[in-house]
C-alpha cells in the first residue's frame, strides 16, 4: 500500500474516531504512523518559528543591545570572514493567552503563547566591515546559519491561514537551520531574508504534544524523540521536503516514504507570503551579484576626491610642497621675459611627506562642508604654470588663460584618506601608490586681475594605481578591503568646456578589470549626488574670486592696459610740461618761438588769444634726470627723448612787451591749451617717486611710437598779481590722447611686460578740473586686443595730499579749486 493511500485511510479513521468520547482518547495509538507524521510536520513549524522569536527579542535575544554589540568576529577587516552573535539562557514568555507576533505579506498572522528558555547563535559569513551595526555583508544566499536550543513549556503556535495546531506542553528543542537570502534590488547582493529555510537538523526530546488536526480531533501524544531535516519552500533541488523520524509513544515512525513536508503546500501562496519585503528584487532569486564591481566603482570615484584634496594641500605646502622656498627658488622658467608663451616648471624630485597623524581639517567651503585628511602621503611631481614671463623670481609667470596649470604627481600612500562632514564615504589607501595629472580651472583674482585662484572644477587624467595597492572603502560605518592592481581613469570635477561631473576609464580590483561606468551606455558620472548650483555655491565666497567665463577675462591685458593707459597719460603730461617750459626749442624759446606767434587775436588791452607752434623740438635726456620736484619731497624722473611738434594757445588780456612784442596775460585758470600734434618717442620713460620711495609702482618705457594729445592745464593765480593766472600746477585735463604704433615695456612690482600698442583713445583729468576729479576713460589696443579703460586716474589719489604737492610753487597765490 502506498504512503499516500495510507494517509487517506488514516485521516478517515481519525475522522471516524472524532465522535468518540474523551475516554476513548487512546484509540489514536492504533494509528501511530499517521499521528507521528502529522506531529512531525507540526513540530517543524513550531521549531523553526523559534528562530524568529529569539531573533526579534529585544530583552535578551538577538535584538537586545548586549547581544548585538557582543558579537565575535573571525577574520580580517574588509576580507571574507564570519560574525557570530550568541544568546544564552534567554527567557521569552508570551503569557498564557495567545498573542499576535507577526503578519506576513498575505495578511496571515502568527499567534503564540507559552514560555521558553533559549540559547542560540547566529553566524553570518561574508565580508567583514568593521561596522558595529552591520559588521558583515553576506556573500552567498546560505550565508546565515542559526542554532537554537530551547526548553519550552505550553508552547502553542497558530497560523491564521492554517487549521492545524500543535501545543508543545513540554519539550527540549534543537534547531540547526540556514535562512536563505535573496538579491537586494538596490545593492545586488544577497541580503533580504526569505521564508525558504533549510533545516539541517531539528531534534526534539522528551516532549508531550497536544495535536489539533483542524478537523475537530484534539489529542495528546508522548514524543520521546524527533530527528528531522528538510526544506521550507524551495532551495536548490529540494522543495517542501522532509526526512527523518519521529517516535510517538513507543513507536518510531520513519518519514522517508514521500518526503512531503506540508500536504497543503502551494508554492505561489508560500512565496507571496514574503515577496512584499522591502528592497527585494522581483522575481526573487538567489543569485548574489558580487560586491566587487560596486567596490571598484566606489574606489574610482573616491580616488578623485582623495587626489584632488591631497594635491591641493601640496600646492599650498610651504615645508616641502610647491610653495616651499626650495621648490620656488629652483623653478625653471622658459620663454622671453615680458612676453606670453612662457612656462614656469616647479619640481618636487624628492618625496614631500604630508602627514596627518590625526583627523585634520584641510578646509571648509562656502556652504559649511569641512574636508579632512588622515594618514600619510609621500608625493613627487611637477607643476607647470603657463603665461607671460615676468622676470620676477617671486612670481615668474602671470597666467594668461583659464587653464594655465598642469600638475603631475606620483604618490605613495600610508593609511591615507580624505573625508568630509557631509558624507559617510571615504577611501583609505592602506598602502600603495598612484600617478596622474590634474588641471584646475582658474578664476579671476579681482585684487590682481590675474586668473590665479584655483577652483574645484578640476580635470583629472591618467589616474593609474600601481599593482598591489591595498585600500579600504568605507561607507555608512562599513569598511571593505580591496586590492587595486591598476587603473586608467579620467575625470572632471564640476564643469569645464562642456564636460561636467564626469568619470570614465577602468580599474582592476581583486584581480579583475572593471569598466567605469560599470554598465555600458550608463552616464559616466563622477558624483551621483552632484548639483551644479550647490557645487558653484561651495566656492562662491572665496575672497576676491570672480568666475572667468571666457579666455579673454584671463589674458591679463586688462591689467596691462589699465597700467599702460595711466602711464601714457603721465607721459603726455610730462612731455607737454617739458616742451611748455623748454627754452631751447620749446614754448619758452624767446627768440625762436615766443617772439613769433603763429596767430594773434585781439589788440592790446582787449581779450584775445595767442598761438605758438614748435616743430621737431627734442626734449629729454640720455640718462635718468629729475624733471620736477614737488612740495612734499616727491620727484618726477625722465629718461629718453621726445621729438615734439606742438602748438600752444593762451587766452586772456592782450598786452605788449617792450612796446613792440605781442604778449598776453591769462585771466582764468583754464586759459591755456597745449596740443601735441605729433610726438615721436624714443626710449622715453617718465615716472614719479614719492618721498622715501626707491622704486615706482609702475613705469612705462616707450621704445618707439607716435603720440598726440590735447592738454589743458589749470594755471594758478600769481601771489603778487592775483588777476594773472599763469602759475603752473599739476591740475590738467587731457583729451584726444593717441599713442600709435608703439612698442613699450611696462614694469610694475618687479614684473616686466613687453607690449605692442596699436593705438589709444584716452581722456583723463589730473586733480579736479571742471568738477571732474582724478578720472580716466577710453580704450587702448594692447597686443591686438581692445581694452576698455575707466575709473580713477590715480587709484591712491588723496585730494589734500595732491594740493600739498604744489602749494609751495613760487609766486602761487594758493591752490586751484
Amino acid at each position: 500500500m502506498s504512503s499516500t493511500t495510507h494517509r487517506v485511510i488514516a485521516k478517515a479513521a481519525l475522522v471516524a474516531l472524532a465522535g468518540l468520547s474523551a475516554a476513548s482518547c487512546q484509540l489514536e495509538r492504533m494509528f501511530p504512523e499517521e499521528v507521528g507524521a502529522g506531529a512531525a510536520r507540526l513540530s517543524v513549524r513550531n521549531a523553526v518559528k523559534l528562530i524568529s522569536f529569539v531573533k526579534d527579542d529585544a530583552n535578551c535575544g538577538m535584538a537586545s543591545p548586549s547581544v548585538m554589540q557582543g558579537f565575535r568576529q573571525d577574520g580580517e577587516l574588509g576580507q571574507l570572514g564570519s560574525v557570530t552573535w550568541t544568546v544564552e539562557n534567554c527567557t521569552i514568555d508570551f503569557g498564557p493567552e495567545l498573542v499576535a507576533v507577526s503578519e506576513d505579506c498575505n495578511g496571515a498572522k502568527t499567534l503564540v503563547r507559552g514560555s521558553m528558555v533559549v540559547s542560540a547563535t547566529k553566524t553570518v559569513t561574508g565580508i567583514l566591515t568593521g561596522n558595529p551595526e552591520k559588521p558583515v555583508i553576506p556573500q552567498a544566499p546560505d550565508a546565515v546559519t542559526f542554532t537554537v536550543n530551547a526548553s519550552v513549556r505550553d508552547y502553542e503556535l497558530q497560523l491564521t491561514d492554517r487549521d492545524s495546531i500543535l501545543v508543545m506542553q513540554r519539550a527540549d528543542v534543537e534547531v540547526l537551520a540556514r535562512v536563505h537570502l535573496a538579491q537586494s534590488l538596490s545593492l545586488g547582493v544577497c541580503s533580504i531574508d526569505t521564508n525558504e529555510l533549510t533545516f539541517d537538523a531539528i531534534t526534539v526530546r522528551d516532549a508531550v504534544f497536544t495535536v489539533n488536526d483542524g478537523e475537530g480531533r484534539v489529542f495528546d501524544v508522548d514524543v520521546p524523540a524527533v530527528d528531522l531535516s528538510g526544506q521550507l519552500g524551495k532551495y536548490d533541488a529540494k522543495e517542501n521536503y522532509v526526512e527523518g523520524s519521529i517516535t510517538v509513544w513507543d513507536k518510531k515512525v520513519d518519514l522517508n516514504d514521500d518526503h512531503v513536508l506540508d500536504p497543503d503546500y502551494d508554492a505561489a501562496y508560500f512565496q507571496s507570503a514574503f515577496t512584499c519585503r522591502e528592497d527585494l528584487k522581483l522575481p526573487y532569486e538567489y543569485v548574489c551579484l558580487p560586491i566587487t564591481p560596486k567596490l571598484a566603482e566606489g574606489a574610482a570615484k573616491l580616488t578623485v576626491n582623495n587626489v584632488g584634496n591631497l594635491i591641493g594641500a601640496l600646492v599650498d605646502d610651504t615645508e616641502c610642497g610647491f610653495a616651499s622656498p626650495a621648490v620656488v627658488e629652483d623653478v625653471e622658467v622658459s620663454g622671453q621675459v615680458g612676453h606670453e608663451g612662457g612656462e614656469a616648471l616647479f619640481r618636487i624630485d624628492s618625496p614631500c611627506t604630508l602627514e596627518f597623524p590625526v583627523k585634520t581639517a584641510l578646509g571648509r567651503n562656502c556652504e559649511g562642508k569641512t574636508t579632512y585628511a588622515e594618514g600619510t602621503a609621500h608625493v613627487k611631481g611637477t607643476m607647470r604654470l603657463r603665461g607671460r614671463v615676468t622676470g620676477d623670481p617671486a612670481q615668474p609667470i602671470i597666467p594668461t588663460s583659464r587653464d594655465p596649470v598642469e600638475i603631475t604627481f606620483d604618490v605613495t600612500f600610508d593609511h591615507f584618506k580624505v573625508s568630509d562632514s557631509e558624507s559617510s564615504k571615504s577611501l583609505e589607501i592602506v598602502e600603495g601608490s598612484l600617478t596622474g595629472r590634474m588641471a584646475p580651472r582658474m578664476a579671476l583674482d579681482a585684487s590682481t586681475g590675474a586668473c590665479s585662484i584655483a577652483t574645484p572644477a578640476v580635470t583629472f587624467s591618467d589616474l593609474a594605481y600601481r599593482e598591489g595597492t591595498i585600500a579600504l572603502l568605507r561607507k555608512d560605518g562599513n569598511a571593505l578591503q580591496l586590492t587595486i592592481d591598476g587603473s586608467s581613469l579620467d575625470a572632471q570635477s564640476g564643469s569645464k568646456d562642456g564636460v561636467e561631473n564626469y568619470l570614465e576609464g577602468s580599474i582592476v580590483v581583486d584581480g579583475a578589470p572593471y569598466p567605469i561606468p560599470l554598465e555600458e551606455g550608463s552616464a559616466p558620472t563622477l558624483d551621483p549626488e552632484y548639483d551644479a548650483a550647490s557645487f558653484a555655491a561651495g566656492y562662491a565666497c572665496t575672497p576676491n574670486m570672480v568666475p572667468a567665463t571666457s579666455e579673454a577675462q584671463c589674458n591679463f591685458r586688462q591689467v596691462i592696459g589699465d597700467g599702460a593707459a595711466r602711464l601714457i597719460v603721465q607721459t603726455v603730461g610730462t612731455v607737454a610740461g617739458m616742451v611748455n617750459k623748454d627754452s631751447d626749442c620749446g614754448f619758452e624759446d624767446t627768440f625762436g618761438v615766443l617772439m613769433f606767434p603763429s596767430e594773434v587775436v585781439g589788440d592790446s588791452g582787449d581779450m584775445g588769444s595767442m598761438t605758438w607752434d614748435v616743430e621737431a623740438c627734442t626734449v629729454g635726456a640720455d640718462q635718468r634726470v629729475v624733471y620736477a620736484e614737488d612740495c612734499i619731497g616727491g620727484a618726477t624722473f625722465v629718461q629718453g627723448h621726445a621729438a615734439v611738434n606742438a602748438s600752444r594757445t593762451v587766452y586772456g588780456e592782450r598786452t605788449t612787451m617792450y612796446l613792440l612784442v605781442d604778449a598776453i596775460e591769462p585771466r582764468d585758470h583754464h586759459d591755456v591749451e597745449i596740443t601735441l600734434t605729433d610726438v615721436a618717442l624714443d626710449e622715453f620713460v617718465t615716472y614719479q617717486l614719492a618721498a622715501g620711495q626707491s622704486a615706482p609702482i609702475g613705469k612705462l618705457t616707450i621704445h618707439e611710437g607716435t603720440l598726440s594729445a590735447m592738454v589743458e592745464p589749470a594755471t594758478g593765480a600769481r601771489a603778487d598779481e592775483p588777476e594773472t593766472m599763469d602759475v603752473p600746477t599739476p591740475i590738467a585735463r587731457l583729451s584726444q590722447i593717441h599713442l600709435r604704433n608703439a612698442r613699450a615695456t611696462l614694469e610694475a612690482q618687479g614684473k616686466v611686460f613687453e607690449i605692442a600698442i596699436a593705438d589709444t583713445s584716452l581722456s583723463a583729468t589730473n586733480g579736479t578740473f571742471d568738477a571732474v576729479t582724478n578720472s580716466i576713460n577710453g580704450t587702448i589696443m594692447v597686443d591686438g586686443n581692445a581694452v576698455t579703460i575707466g575709473g580713477p586716474l590715480n587709484p591712491a589719489y588723496n585730494a589734500t595730499q595732491f594740493e600739498q604737492s604744489y602749494v609751495c610753487t613760487e609766486n602761487l597765490a594758493g591752490p586751484v579749486r
